[in-house]
């Protein structure tokens, strides 16, 4: 009879043990898994380092929302200035724009000018918005909704007819002749607005230091 040659299993895979080698072999175990996490030292590093970049992004930011208000208010008063000027060339009448609390009637204290403002064509050339005017009681333009912490002085010369307004006559020139010039200026901006108006009723916009 011929001896057929077989192996013997070791004593280690007899009780269901794996051989040890170099190559993983599939009865082995797996090695445990640690499980991942946070200490609260990590937590309040984190916090803090979060806590100090917000206090460094805070005045970067206001300083951001406050040239955003007086750059879009500037811009908001060109716009009136000129659809004036537009209508005055346009209707050969005169178009006044003045400050205004309750948008319907102008008023004479400068400092009104940061609560609000109307555009009017004052058709009895007497520079107060009434039943002589066209359109009354409603203006060609109310703005009422300005930035509280906004700010506006307004120099001119020679004084207009009307206290505390812009007048604009036929060919869209100032009535009389002569210069006009607001100061926008909001806290944390930076910068003024200067807005200069010519005799030729034209307004101009310039950076200028702070004053507010």
């Amino acid at each position: 009879m011929k001896n057929t040659l077989f192996t013997v299993p070791s004593l280690m895979q007899r009780h269901g043990r794996c051989k040890l080698g170099a190559t993983p072999h599939p009865c082995r175990r797996p090695p445990a898994i640690s499980e991942a996490g946070v200490t609260l030292m990590e937590l309040l590093i984190v916090i803090v380092i979060v806590g100090i970049m917000t206090a460094m992004a805070a005045p970067s930011f206001a300083s951001f929302i406050a040239n955003s208000r007086i750059s879009s208010a500037s811009n908001d008063l060109i716009a009136d200035l000129m659809q004036a000027r537009n209508m005055a060339s346009a209707s050969g009448r005169h178009v006044v724009v003045c400050a205004s609390t309750n948008g319907t009637s102008c008023s004479t204290t400068a400092s009104d000018w940061a609560i609000g403002r109307i555009v009017f064509i004052d058709t009895n050339n007497d520079g107060i918005f009434n039943t002589g005017d066209a359109g009354y009681p409603v203006p060609l333009k109310v703005a009422t909704s300005l930035p509280s912490n906004l700010t506006v002085a307004m120099t001119e010369t020679p004084v207009f007819p009307c206290t505390n307004c812009i007048d604009y006559y036929s060919y869209g020139g100032m009535l009389p002749v002569g210069t006009a010039q607001f100061t926008l200026c909001v806290k944390a901006a930076g910068q003024d607005r200067q807005i200069s108006i010519d005799y030729s009723g034209r307004p101009t916009v310039t950076r200028i230091p702070q004053s507010c």
